[in-house]
């Protein structure tokens, strides 16, 4: 190959790594659309749950927006709550459940909170747990 095509082709190369890395980067900065959700119930109550003992709730997160939903992550205060959620968008219209899991590590009245990160405005948006934990048996 002669020294000519050479530089050609190195510098085609080299367009088309800089327009790539300029377009993800305008593309990957711009913000999400914006949707609104509706939960079948922003507060979680269990009584009477033993220390050591696991309760699976399930909530409903309805899209009332004109947008997709994406749910991003659901953070929790600690290890003793956990949430799974589908990655899949969710509809405008449509629901999707969330199965929150709460052991009781500790005894008495447990607070805990669920933020909710996905394309909504407020971003977070909580849903708070109140547990009465009582000692075994």
């Amino acid at each position: 190959m002669n020294k000519k095509l050479s530089n050609i082709i190195f510098y085609i190369v080299v367009f088309l790594l800089i327009g790539f890395a300029i377009s993800n980067f305008l593309f990957a900065n711009q913000p999400k659309p914006l949707t609104a959700i509706q939960a079948s119930t922003n507060y979680i109550q269990i009584d009477n749950i033993r220390l050591g003992q696991v309760k699976d709730t399930i909530i409903y997160l309805k899209n009332i927006g004109n947008e997709a939903l994406q749910l991003d992550t659901i953070g929790t205060d600690c290890g003793c709550t956990v949430a799974k959620w589908h990655k899949n968008a969710v509809k405008v219209g449509e629901q999707t459940p969330i199965t929150v899991r709460f052991e009781a590590k500790e005894e008495g009245i447990v607070l805990k909170k669920l933020q909710i990160y996905a394309n909504i405005e407020p971003n977070p948006f909580t849903i708070n747990l109140k547990a009465m934990v009582k000692r075994k048996e």
